[in-house]
């Protein structure tokens, strides 16, 4: 079963594989640094040395979360761990919250304890079991209580267990608290926007997906898409996919011509961003965009299931068959498949998971 995270507040998404090679470099950089120290088998001592943290850092778009997914997913770092976790922080550190979710993807089991106490001692005796722990932590924003973060580092630093922590942020000042405490080196990838070559071989693949070299206007849209690569988009991986996906929905010279003339005001920043994300919302139909906002009633990074999030918008009545002639669940379908090409939901899934 596949997992949809709602794209509540328009930040990063979850690109596939082939859409990121040009992250390659940074990806076997990554991998190389959760592996090599960890074919070490030198005899295990209690030390803080013992945790490793590497953090991701980058603005809104520009590849974080996709970087990190995709390091998580590589089988060289599923070979090399015993425990993997993945903890979507974002703006409140909640320790409880994080150290229960870490426990449930270690365990694969819904966590049952309601205190921090059991929680920390559930989690000790798991990783006393292993040799080897990873945990991702996602888009975290603290950088000002030290205490929330020692509660939260406290069972690592104490194991045995060799624990590497992957996290990506925005904040520079995240990786100094976090180096902080747990008494780390330094180690920090800051993540860029796409060089010219590298942001147009991605907005080719969307842009051109499906078209034959010799379909209408093919020539003259490539002209145009590459003024819109180079110039307006940024470099920034997000932006590109996004425009890039909305102009192959509508593959004719007209549409591409306008869409250029409207870029003068966007660019590779965080309002940008959002700006091209309201181009797909305003490309939806009035029911598509109703079910789109039903779900702003839940949680922000609340882990959507296809089926159970199909059945709430029927039941809801937020899905009416009777003007389209067709299934309300083969509707309510289409329209999570919509809303996932346009980026609006993220999805994710291990690579060899079956489709929901």
């Amino acid at each position: 079963m596949r997992t949809y995270l709602l794209h509540q507040d328009h930040r990063e998404t979850y690109v596939m594989a082939d859409s990121m090679l040009c992250r390659r470099k940074e990806r076997d950089l990554i991998v190389r640094w959760l592996i090599n120290s960890l074919d070490d088998d030198s005899e295990t001592q209690v030390s803080t040395k013992h945790v490793s943290v590497m953090s991701i850092v980058g603005h809104t778009g520009v590849g974080k979360t996709t970087l990190a997914r995709l390091v998580y997913n590589d089988w060289r770092v599923r070979d090399h761990f015993d425990l993997v976790a993945w903890v979507s922080v974002s703006a409140n550190l909640d320790v409880a919250e994080v150290t229960r979710k870490i426990i449930e993807d270690f365990t694969g089991c819904p966590c049952q304890c309601a205190d921090l106490d059991g929680m920390e001692q559930i989690l000790r005796d798991k990783l006393s079991s292993t040799k080897a722990a990873l945990l991702v932590l996602d888009d975290v924003w603290e950088d000002k209580a030290r205490d929330q973060m020692e509660k939260l580092f406290c069972v690592f630093k104490a194991s045995k267990t060799r624990c590497k922590i992957l996290l990506t942020t925005r904040m520079q000042s995240v990786t100094t608290l976090v180096q902080l405490v747990t008494g780390c080196e330094e180690q920090n990838l800051r993540l860029h926007e796409l060089d010219n070559n590298e942001n147009l071989h991605l907005f080719w693949r969307y842009a051109f997906a499906g078209q034959e070299v010799g379909a209408q206007d093919y020539l003259k849209l490539r002209t145009i898409g590459a003024k819109i690569a180079k110039k307006k988009l940024g470099g920034t991986p997000m932006v590109t996919r996004v425009a890039s996906q909305n102009l192959q929905l509508h593959f004719n010279l007209d549409y591409w011509h306008r869409f250029l003339q409207d870029l003068c005001n966007f660019g590779a920043t965080a309002a940008g961003t959002l700006n091209f994300l309201k181009i797909s919302y305003d490309s939806l139909s009035t029911e598509q965009q109703i079910c789109f906002r039903f779900c702003s009633l839940f949680p922000k990074n609340y882990p959507f299931k296809k089926e159970e999030l199909v059945q709430t918008w029927i039941w809801s009545g937020l899905i009416s068959s009777q003007l389209h002639g067709e299934k309300e669940e083969d509707l309510g379908e289409l329209y999570l498949a919509r809303l996932t090409a346009y980026l609006l939901f993220d999805r994710f899934g291990g690579e060899n998971e079956e489709p929901a």
